[in-house]
């Protein structure tokens, strides 16, 4: 994909959602729409506009990493390789006013004048190159979450994941098998009662496979159309098309071979250019989230003792710096607002963050987590899971919450083992943007950096 050379924002943006747009309508006219599900399956970290924009141009690809990441992990770029262009946010410090956090006026010296400190801004997007590991050579990666997979992707192991996340939702919502359910519907794999918030799963489904997809669909259900949702009152065909949507892009995440995709109502998704990418969006938020919630639920274990298996491999592994380096410069920055700035935590829940800055603290000393903590800190990742409002999802709680999720993948508490491929969009893409800048390409031209207007104060993250 091509980035034209103009210094104009508007004029840059336009084109690159253009060239998203374009891809998007391929997507649905070509009847590409399952072959997009499976490799969006594959990125449950990235951003919409990133999973179209690697579909386009290189649709096989599994992995994908910076130059410099890959040759941290001992692996060398072949020559001749052409790189795949996402984006990934670019920052400069900036001189700012101190504010007081009572008064919430300037702060002045003895002199009167105002106080400045340098806080590091979003300042827009930048295309960065990035390759596929099929584009590599050299020391072979092990894929954490090939074990995971490959243990439940027999049906003893499908079986055993149903019913710990059966177990789990029930936890949090009223979930129940009951063949008295499905009396009048025995052919019915299962369904949402949205005025109860209820799942209910038929029992005469065999298959364990298929049991845990009728799970997932219903669970996106439960997400999605609820009766709280702005979107439970959408056609019936396009709510049915997001939750299948949905619980294909989970199965295939964890190598599960369920049937095929049924077009169905995204013919209709396929005339409206905009109502297409609303519904991709909708669909890869949902699946991503239900995704994040089965591992840190049900897999933390099978993923922990994966990597100390990985570790026994290479014990000189370095690529737990990688994944934490976007995290933890996160971590870092909303520590010090929240001691130095704490009215800027006005809409957050400050116990909450308190508890998660604590339990960061002992997870970085590799102290161990009292049991309260570990409970609270579920109780406060259940919550950030079961919302839908962007205030929580991407609040600085949920920023905190991820990061020590990514941690608890590399420290199992005092027990170092290397992290994880894998993480959540806007730190993966700090990662990528910090490795491939190193990179500098002969001739780089600056003119793909896409800058925000200076009026603008607050960004979206997301591109």
């Amino acid at each position: 994909m091509p980035f034209p050379k103009s210094g104009d924002y508007e004029a840059k943006m336009a084109q690159v959602q253009k060239q998203v747009d374009q891809a998007i309508e391929r997507i649905f006219s070509k009847a590409e729409f399952q072959r997009y599900l499976e490799v969006a399956s594959k990125f449950p970290k990235y951003s919409l506009n990133n999973v179209v924009m690697i579909y386009a141009q290189k649709p096989e690809a599994t992995m994908v990493q910076g130059y410099k990441a890959w040759k941290e992990m001992g692996r060398q770029v072949q020559k001749g390789e052409t790189a795949v262009k996402i984006f990934a946010p670019t920052f400069k410090k900036v001189e700012m006013t101190k504010i007081d956090p009572v008064t919430q006026r300037p702060q002045l010296d003895a002199k009167g004048k105002e106080i400045t400190e340098k806080k590091e801004m979003l300042t827009g997007f930048t295309a960065v190159n990035v390759f596929d590991v099929s584009q590599t050579k050299g020391k072979e990666i092990v894929n954490v979450r090939q074990f995971v997979r490959d243990d439940i992707r027999d049906s003893e192991g499908a079986a055993q994941l149903y019913k710990q996340f059966s177990d789990h939702l029930a936890k949090k919502m009223d979930v129940r098998e009951n063949a008295e359910d499905f009396k009048d519907k025995p052919n019915v794999r299962g369904y949402y009662d949205r005025d109860a918030h209820a799942i209910r799963i038929n029992p005469a489904i065999e298959n364990s496979t298929m049991k845990f997809k009728t799970l997932i669909h219903e669970y996106a259900h439960s997400q999605l159309h609820r009766m709280d949702s702005p979107l439970k009152d959408l056609p019936r065909g396009h709510r049915e098309a997001q939750a299948e949507a949905t619980a294909f892009m989970v199965t295939k995440y964890y190598g599960m071979d369920t049937e095929a995709y049924s077009a169905g109502y995204i013919a209709t998704w396929a005339k409206d250019i905009q109502l297409a990418k609303q519904a991709l969006g909708e669909i890869q938020k949902t699946a991503n989230n239900i995704i994040r919630e089965v591992d840190h639920q049900l897999n933390r274990e099978r993923i922990q003792e994966a990597t100390k298996t990985q570790l026994l491999v290479d014990e000189k592994d370095n690529e737990r710096a990688f994944f934490l380096k976007g995290a933890h410069k996160v971590s870092v920055q909303i520590r010090s607002e929240f001691s130095t700035n704490p009215s800027a935590f006005k809409n957050e829940k400050i116990e909450d963050v308190k508890l998660l800055i604590s339990y960061a603290d002992k997870m970085e000393r590799n102290e161990k987590i009292p049991e309260h903590m570990e409970v609270a800190y579920n109780k406060i990742r259940d919550e950030i899971f079961r919302s839908d409002k962007p205030e929580v999802t991407e609040s600085k709680r949920a920023v905190l919450a991820e990061y020590i999720e990514r941690y608890e993948k590399i420290a199992s508490h005092g027990k170092t083992v290397p992290g994880i491929p894998g993480m959540d969009e806007a730190a993966r893409e700090v990662a990528a943007a910090s490795t491939d800048r190193d990179e500098k390409p002969k001739g780089q031209d600056k003119s793909n950096v896409i800058e925000f207007p200076k009026s603008k104060s607050g960004p979206e993250l997301e591109r």
